[in-house]
């Protein structure tokens, strides 16, 4: 029968049944009821609805009995859950009726037949019984059948996991043999409410009776374990709540990446696993399988913005392999791709298509569709502000190396550029942190190519203005003193690196006045990469650079260090005693005998100053022995990296605990009363005036064990402290900032402390 005529046919017999219900026909609902049941079975609800039309017209008896007959022809077609929701329909039109009880009895043994105990059990309900309501016997049922013997059940609160040793349904008991009690015996009506039964093979039963095979399936079989998982998860599960259970016994955390990496790759490719991206990562079981090529084209399709499309073929693209892919599925992606950009306006999105398309005609030769032009796109007034809205790190990188094709006697200019572009251009960018990433290539490619006297220039207008390109002197900085680019530093050495980086972050760490909250945050970001920079791999580079230094240089560095107040106060201790290692005489006579002078400090510094010793002496120079000793174990000392390196950090070590000793025995706590209010003194706090430009700062002068660049706490040894140490309001100081130096008038004195 043709579909048009079967719904014409069905519509015909819905009117046939109202008109019998409203003239009272009952005579002639059984074979009209026959009639769609033969048209549209598995309409459950409508024959439901039916039947509920019966009993509102006091036809119990009648909607009972067609109910009945609708059982039979389900459990003739297994529609097993067709069966339970018409039953319990039926139960309440005619609770007692004998056919439906024996449908009852007939549907227990269809769906729990392999249980041992079904006989006894629909003997023991009461359905044979005619004072017994179906409803009081199917109860019964569910409760004689929930477990068996041998089960594996689960007492959340106490007994913990156990197996079923026996049921009794005479006595309706289970006794259970629990990790925590041997032989218990409840009652069924109590176990049904208070124990869980783990599917037979399931994974709680499988992590409980054998924990070794889970382990085993998750590197032999990851998508079979997820699957087992799932399935006991209702079918679907969040990313994070299948880590919780997996890292619960069977994976250890810190092999999670690495084994979901593999996981997904696997669990995509299985027909039955629906695996959803994003920050809501989930994983669903179907019911029916489907292709991993039909379900990348569904979900392409199915995707309403080109930004998620692109996303999904190049995740697609990444789960391949050269041999899994079928050109006729590949095409259609390049066609559903092309045809959306051809209707895009946004640029980065173009060339992202553009970007995929290439990947899927290198995936097969038989890629047709060609990607769209980009010219015009990625013109050279453009082109840099296109790329960084690109948002996948790695297409902005290769969209930045498509300019060499587009412009291949212009591009050099167009890569120099994007240096020197300002942070205010740059502004609203989607993917700030990948910067970094396009200066590489940049200057990779123009290396390579041989444009040093164009990336010379270029570096060299960054370092003269320095303070306008924070960004990327930072990046130029950490890359110069790493040597990673010593080819393009032309005059600028590497000690005019360092002390620029000082003074900028010293710069850094100064508020601005009404400075927003965005504004605020890129500054303290800046700010530590600017520590970064300095500090690379535990401060070796600027060891190096010191150890090659001059004695003015180093007297440079050590300048600078001391002005710093962006410094941390470890950092500012590991430079200071870096270059003074190098070259003693750098330290100003009258610093050179502090160490028979007191050091003034807050109890907070002293105790943190007593809390660096003892990790010195109980943890680090514990670890550097150990170091050694390894090391020395592998033979050959002449050779021996690790040994150079932990005897190298022995020698450091050894200096920094007799340092911190000595410091020590000469600590002195600031006492509160010699505060003044009146004259700058230890203790205090104040602000001073920018006469040139009328900024305020805030700064607290204590001990230099209490300096917190962040709060404004400054040592007393510092440059700008001494400067103001004894002075009265409005009395003036001149200060070593940066490069330039700015008169300040004291503006307010406070006790401190």
């Amino acid at each position: 029968m043709e579909e048009p005529q079967r719904k014409e046919l069905i519509q015909f017999y819905h009117d046939a049944f109202a008109s019998a219900i409203g003239s009272a026909a009952f005579e002639d609902i059984t074979e009209i009821w026959n009639e769609l049941a033969k048209l549209e079975p598995d309409n459950t609800a409508s024959f439901i609805q039916m039947a509920d039309e019966l009993k509102s017209r006091k036809k119990n008896e009648l909607a009972c009995k067609l109910l009945v007959s609708l059982i039979q022809l389900y459990r003739a077609s297994n529609n097993q859950a067709g069966q339970a929701t018409v039953i319990t329909q039926a139960a309440k039109l005619a609770p007692r009726d004998e056919q439906l009880k024996e449908e009852v009895a007939a549907f227990y043994r269809q769906t729990r037949g392999d249980h041992p105990l079904i006989s006894e059990a629909i003997e023991k309900s009461g359905l044979a019984n005619p004072a017994t309501a179906v409803n009081e016997a199917t109860a019964k049922l569910e409760m004689y059948l929930k477990f068996r013997p041998d089960d594996i059940v689960n007492h959340p609160t106490g007994w913990g996991m156990g197996r079923v040793q026996a049921v009794d349904l005479d006595a309706e008991t289970l006794t259970v043999d629990f990790d925590a009690r041997k032989n218990h015996t409840v009652s069924l009506e109590m176990a049904s409410r208070i124990l869980e039964r783990l599917i037979p093979g399931g994974f709680k039963a499988r992590k409980y009776l054998d924990p070794d095979s889970l382990k085993t399936m998750a590197e032999s079989a990851p998508e079979e374990l997820l699957k087992l998982l799932i399935r006991e998860m209702g079918g679907k599960a969040s990313l994070k709540d299948i880590k919780a259970k997996l890292v619960d016994g069977v994976l250890d955390t810190a092999d999670w990446t690495r084994w979901w990496t593999v996981a997904k790759r696997a669990a995509m490719k299985d027909p039955y696993l629906n695996v959803s991206g994003g920050a809501a990562a989930a994983i669903e079981l179907r019911d029916k399988p489907l292709s991993h090529q039909e379900e990348i084209i569904g979900k392409v399709k199915s995707a309403k913005v080109l930004d998620t499309k692109i996303a999904l073929v190049d995740e697609y693209i990444g789960s391949l392999k050269s041999t899994e892919h079928l050109a006729e599925v590949l095409e259609q992606l390049a066609q559903m791709l092309l045809a959306e950009a051809n209707q895009s306006r946004n640029s980065a999105t173009v060339v992202q298509t553009a970007l995929v398309i290439d990947d899927l005609r290198a995936l097969s030769p038989q890629v047709k569709t060609q990607p769209p032009a980009l010219d015009a796109i990625l013109a050279p007034g453009t082109a840099l502000s296109v790329v960084e809205d690109i948002p996948k790190p790695s297409h902005k990188r290769r969209a930045l190396l498509r300019l060499k094709d587009i412009y291949p006697d212009r591009w050099a200019d167009v890569f120099c550029s994007i240096f020197s572009e300002s942070a205010g251009e740059r502004s609203g960018r989607n993917d700030r942190s990948s910067r970094s990433d396009l200066w590489d290539v940049a200057a990779k490619e123009l290396i390579d190519a041989k444009k040093l006297r164009e990336i010379t220039q270029a570096f060299a207008h960054i370092l003269s203005k320095y303070k306008e390109y924070p960004e990327v002197y930072l990046w130029l900085c950490r890359s110069a003193i790493t040597g990673k680019y010593p080819i393009i530093l032309g005059e600028h050495n590497k000690i005019d690196l360092v002390e620029k980086l000082l003074n900028l972050l010293n710069e850094l760490n100064r508020t601005v006045p009404g400075e927003s909250k965005t504004a605020m945050a890129e500054r303290k970001k800046l700010q530590s990469k600017a520590r970064e920079a300095i500090a690379v791999s535990d401060f070796k580079y600027l060891q190096k650079i010191a150890a090659d230094s001059s004695e003015d240089e180093g007297r440079r560095i050590y300048n600078a260090a001391k002005s710093c107040l962006g410094l941390t106060d470890t950092a500012y201790e590991r430079i200071l005693d870096i270059v003074i290692a190098e070259h003693p005489s750098v330290v100003p006579a009258k610093i050179e005998s502090a160490e028979e002078d007191a050091i003034l400090t807050t109890p907070d510094g002293l105790r943190r100053k007593e809390a660096e010793f003892d990790n010195v002496m109980n943890k680090e120079i514990p670890e550097n022995q150990e170091a050694l000793r390894v090391a020395i174990s592998f033979g050959d000392l002449s050779e021996n990296a690790e040994y150079s390196a932990a005897r190298e950090q022995q020698g450091i070590l050894m200096k920094k605990a007799e340092r911190i000793k000595k410091e020590l025995t000469v600590a002195k706590l600031i006492d509160p009363e010699a505060v003044r209010d009146d004259e700058v003194s230890i203790g205090c706090s104040i602000e001073i005036r920018n006469t040139r430009n009328d900024r305020i700062e805030h700064y607290t002068i204590l001990g230099p064990w209490d300096s917190d660049a962040e709060r404004g706490v400054v040592s007393y040894l510092t440059p700008m402290a001494e400067a103001f140490l004894g002075k009265k309001l409005g009395d003036k100081a001149r200060l070593d900032f940066s490069e330039s130096k700015d008169e300040y008038e004291l503006v307010s004195i406070k006790k401190a402390i």
